[in-house]
């Protein structure tokens, strides 16, 4: 019961005048969901429970309230405390001590046969290079490729990169559409990286600027932490439209770059997030790639059966 009355302390300290704001409803049942698992009358509660998806601040509360009623046995502990330092860029707090059950982000990224590899530079003074050949909804897979500080973690599962002590770090975002808009969208959604533990808030778009490999964009927000305090961010996203394979010059999925880190280190983090935008490269697998290969049996296969659905209603 403490664990619920702290976290619902935490939401009253939290801007609750803005009443036109709204709350992902995923950080109460996230917090409920942890006393669940200690607490057959709190399952009871949460299984009678009809919530509406979003839901203002202040009617958060009151279903929180609701809930901790509901538990007077002792629950979770008390969540510490976030700071800058210890909140980290999203991947950090994947549940246990001190931490709330948290999903894997969905960042959109499908590893083409299994090939992710990373290297690092010869010396000290060389980044790191992170490279994976990914598979696209909609078109041909592409190979992709970014460099890293040394200091920096490489996570080939993720493909991403991230400093373990500061939470600085850069990862891969793909998604589904041609519009850039919609994709950039993607990383501000409540099932993205930042959004664990409520979708992200205040989203700002600071600076965009286009180039020959795609978009810029600079942006600030709001993330909520495993104790539901916000913490502010400054990430830098590159956007590449990637072609489909039957022609080059429309665009079927995009492949972003979203390196990052909390408002409060971004003087210190600047330079290496922009290294890691400036050096991505979004490239199609080669021809006589196995990813490839599979792909374009996949087209022909489509493209016979298109053929011969055809010949069949004429």
């Amino acid at each position: 019961q403490r664990g619920l009355l702290v976290a619902l302390g935490e939401m009253r300290r939290a801007r609750v005048t803005r009443s036109s704001r709204r709350t992902s409803v995923a950080v109460v049942v996230a917090v409920a969901s942890s006393a669940a698992v200690c607490c057959p009358r709190v399952a009871l509660a949460l299984s009678a429970a009809r919530t509406p998806a979003p839901v203002t601040r202040r009617r958060a509360m009151e279903i929180l309230s609701t809930w901790a009623a509901a538990a007077p046995c002792a629950l979770v502990a008390a969540p510490p405390v976030a700071t800058a330092a210890s909140y980290q860029s999203g991947e950090i707090f994947e549940g246990g001590a001190g931490g709330l059950s948290k999903r894997k982000p969905n960042t959109g990224v499908k590893p083409a046969g299994g090939v992710v590899e990373q290297t690092s530079g010869q010396s000290p003074q060389q980044p790191g290079v992170m490279t994976a050949r990914l598979a696209l909804a909609n078109g041909p897979p592409v190979d992709v490729s970014f460099e890293y500080p040394r200091a920096w973690t490489a996570l080939a599962d993720a493909v991403a990169a991230r400093d373990m002590s500061s939470g600085d770090g850069a990862y891969v975002v793909v998604a589904a559409t041609s519009s850039v808009d919609e994709a950039v969208a993607k990383i501000f959604a409540a099932d993205g990286k930042y959004g664990s533990y409520g979708a992200p808030s205040e989203v700002r778009r600071l600076a965009a600027r286009r180039d020959d490999a795609g978009v810029v964009f600079e942006y600030t927000f709001d993330a909520l932490t495993p104790s539901l305090r916000e913490v502010a961010r400054r990430v830098l996203v590159r956007a590449v439209p990637c072609p489909t394979g039957a022609s080059s010059s429309s665009s079927s999925d995009t492949v972003m770059l979203v390196a990052g880190s909390t408002a409060q280190r971004w003087p210190k983090a600047e330079a290496a997030a922009r290294h890691a935008v400036e050096t991505f490269r979004v490239d199609p697998a080669p021809d006589f790639s196995a990813a490839m290969q599979s792909y374009r049996r996949a087209e022909q296969k489509k493209a016979g059966g298109a053929s011969s659905s055809v010949a069949t209603q004429n």
